[in-house]
């Protein structure tokens, strides 16, 4: 539970700094390979 709750605070985070930073598209798909890299090792 605390895993899935961790998990939708990081995608709140993801999804909030991705609009702060719509001007950059390639850099948020980036972040969003990085993301799921850290969390499918993890």
């Amino acid at each position: 539970m605390t895993n899935t709750a961790a998990l939708w605070d990081n995608e709140i985070l993801f999804r909030s700094s991705t609009l702060v930073k719509k001007n950059s598209t390639l850099g948020s798909l980036h972040t969003r390979k990085i993301a799921l890299l850290l969390f499918l090792t993890h």
